[in-house]
């Protein structure tokens, strides 16, 4: 599973306010996962089995934090963002999700590490 696969997921998930899902494990989603988690986009994730990961979402008053969870680059065009357009960024509210040398990290620890990048998804 790729992560274009799992933002799909999600962002059904989100739509039916489902408490919980269960999707297909790999090494790539799981730093994508740990930075979901580290921002609050969700409550949290675990290993069901060497094969299935859960994700856990956390709804307060029946929102949640996801609002718009935007998929940009796709397999057919991809969306690359210099180091100089991430300070845009910064002052907003929005969080990018970066595909970079240094790994899957958010923009602020690409604006840390003076990189850009491929984006993934952009959460509003």
């Amino acid at each position: 599973m790729n992560i274009t696969d799992l933002i799909t997921i999600i962002r059904n998930a989100v739509k039916t306010n489902k408490n919980k899902i269960i999707v297909p494990s790999s090494r790539k989603i799981n730093p994508f996962l740990e930075i979901l988690c580290e921002e609050g986009y969700i409550a949290g994730y675990t290993k069901v089995s060497s094969l299935k990961t859960a994700i856990f979402f956390n709804y307060t008053y029946k929102k949640n934090k996801i609002l718009v969870f935007k998929e940009n680059s796709k397999p057919s065009k991809s969306i690359y963002i210099s180091y100089q357009d991430l300070w845009k960024f910064n002052k907003s509210l929005s969080t990018l999700i970066l595909t970079t040398s240094y790994g899957v990290i958010n923009h602020r620890t690409a604006l840390i590490h003076s990189c850009g990048g491929k984006i993934l998804c952009i959460l509003v």
